[in-house]
């Protein structure tokens, strides 16, 4: 059996994750990198789907090598694993067998690294049926998003509000990381905590860096997007209008993995002061970030969009750039630091004001904001909420016998 030595006096940590540990960074890698300083974190990776495998889906062929193997350290104290779902979720049964199936290979994983009773931390709802199948110290649900009110089929959403509810009973600690998301979550369950993202706010240097060269050969000024172009959050037509307006008086730049219908890019690098830049790492999209001119957040107003708490709001006001956006929920609480504009035409006339130093607020206000919302204080106060639950469940305690 494979062991992995840990002096931490917190319980090594099970992270039961949307995405892969990559180069796209999200709220569970930035939260795993902190607790890594002093835990081991075993980073359970969605299942691979067999079926997709088999058909030669590019997305399921690229993670092939990785499939069932033994964690496989990805980050100093941070272990990934990469499951197998076997059956199509369509068949008659297949969702419990691969629940099953789920449950068997992280069993396995915790086995072979060495993972006795950690804190289980889980985002996906399909995790849920690991509460009651591994052994662990305290279990957490982290709801970052609603995604029963995206564009999902309708069978999956029924599988999302199931397991999202049985999530909500059975999980010692909740945490939302919006009002909106938390509030939707209080006829279930009251003790909802609110926790918001965050920002590296050390990678972000004042004054900033040079541009990047994918930035050299777009004209200025640059109104930039960081994130991904997600059909389900992203305002296509509003973002076509605003485009249309500059004409040639600003750029729009998107940075990050681009998952909108063909058409709809088709549509968009039509546009001559429209440009995509593939995914950065996390070491050098500040760069980017910090040579925009201004940072927006073109938004759909839906409920989807209305449950997230942007990480690049925080981002944005890290590198102390002015920022735009669409009224959505998330970001209201930082109302004073950004600029609200509901359709193209207010978008590009905050723009305009903010690219002539017309601004809501200065850099130094924005930059100073942003130390409010490190991921080291969302750790430590997640760290101080598990840990007082463990004080008051005595029955939970053993994990400090165990550690020692």
């Amino acid at each position: 059996m494979m062991t992995y030595k840990s002096d931490s006096k917190m319980p090594d940590m099970v992270v039961v994750a949307r995405d892969v540990w990559g180069t796209m960074k999200r709220r569970r890698h930035f939260l795993s990198l902190e607790w890594a300083r002093d835990r081991r974190i075993l980073f359970v990776e969605p299942p691979v789907s067999l079926p997709r495998l088999i058909s030669g889906r590019p997305d399921s062929l690229s993670r092939f090598g990785a499939i069932l193997k033994p964690p496989v350290e990805v980050e100093k104290n941070i272990f990934s694993f990469t499951p197998l779902r076997p059956f199509p979720e369509s068949v008659p049964y297949a969702p419990l067998a691969n629940a099953a199936a789920f449950n068997r290979q992280v069993a396995t994983a915790m086995r072979k690294a060495g993972f006795v009773r950690p804190v289980l931390w889980i985002t996906p709802e399909y995790g849920a049926s690991l509460l009651s199948s591994v052994s662990h110290s305290v279990s957490v649900y982290d709801i970052t998003d609603d995604w029963s009110t995206a564009g999902i089929t309708p069978s999956h959403r029924d599988r999302i509000v199931r397991d999202d509810a049985l999530m909500l009973r059975r999980a010692d600690i909740v945490f939302a990381v919006s009002e909106s998301l938390r509030d939707s979550k209080r006829h279930l369950r009251q003790d909802v905590r609110l926790m918001p993202n965050g920002a590296r706010i050390d990678l972000y240097e004042d004054p900033p860096p040079p541009p990047p060269p994918p930035l050299n050969s777009i004209k200025r000024p640059i109104v930039g997007y960081a994130g991904t172009v997600h059909p389900d959050r992203v305002d296509v037509p509003l973002i076509k209008k605003i485009a249309r307006l500059a004409s040639d008086e600003f750029s729009l730049v998107f940075v990050g993995p681009c998952l909108l219908p063909s058409k709809d890019v088709s549509a968009l690098e039509s546009i001559h002061n429209i440009h995509f830049i593939p995914a950065q790492s996390m070491e050098t999209l500040p760069a980017f970030i910090s040579n925009f001119d201004v940072c927006a957040i073109p938004h759909l107003l839906t409920p989807f969009t209305h449950s997230l708490d942007p990480i690049k709001v925080y981002e944005y006001l890290a590198a102390g750039r002015p920022i735009v956006s669409t009224p959505v929920k998330g970001i209201m609480g930082l109302s004073e630091f950004i600029d609200i504009a509901e359709d193209a035409e207010g978008f590009y006339s905050v723009i305009k004001k903010a690219l002539t130093g017309e601004e809501k607020s200065n850099a130094a206000a924005r930059r100073a904001e942003a130390q409010k919302h490190t991921w080291r204080r969302r750790a430590e106060s997640i760290d101080a909420i598990i840990r007082s639950h463990l004080e008051n469940h005595p029955g939970q305690k053993n994990w400090l016998n165990i550690a020692k």
